[in-house]
């Protein structure tokens, strides 16, 4: 079961019965949000990298800050054994994997084509967060069968 709430319609869409945002939304707490961001932040000069989870999927309400194995600037893997145990702590808390984050220190907040090749969790929101320009920039993607969609992230 998918649980969505709508963000407020506007325009035209905004007398519409049970509008529905175009693109995907994923619901994530503001306290998450700055915990992911200075995570990825931290690893500096190398690429950071966590899971998120909740209740049910398109909501991240924990972050899970995991440990970059290849210890690089432009790939990120996770610890089987970390995966297994993080999995389980989810478990005890009554939630389920409901994002993937990494950041990119040098390039845009798009999925690289590294990253598309190994995104294996399709029912989980990819959020990338680039260093590229002055600002911490994070966009989200749900990603596929090799395609990439766009996720509106929302903070609340």
């Amino acid at each position: 079961m998918h649980h969505q709430i709508p963000p407020k319609a506007k325009g035209a869409d905004a007398g519409r019965k049970n509008f529905v945002p175009k693109s995907p939304c994923f619901y994530i707490k503001e306290s998450i949000w700055r915990k992911m961001i200075s995570h990825c932040k931290s690893e500096l000069p190398l690429e950071g990298c966590g899971l998120l989870s909740g209740p049910a999927l398109g909501y991240g309400n924990n972050c899970w800050k995991m440990r970059n194995l290849d210890a690089s600037p432009i790939s990120f893997s996770i610890d089987d054994q970390e995966l297994r145990n993080t999995f389980l702590e989810m478990e005890r808390k009554g939630e389920k994997l409901t994002g993937i984050f990494h950041s990119h220190p040098t390039s845009r907040a798009y999925p690289s084509h590294q990253d598309i090749k190994y995104a294996h969790y399709p029912a989980a929101i990819y959020i990338i967060v680039s260093f590229a320009k002055k600002g911490p920039e994070v966009k989200g993607y749900k990603i596929k069968n090799g395609k990439v969609i766009p996720v509106q992230l929302i903070k609340y």
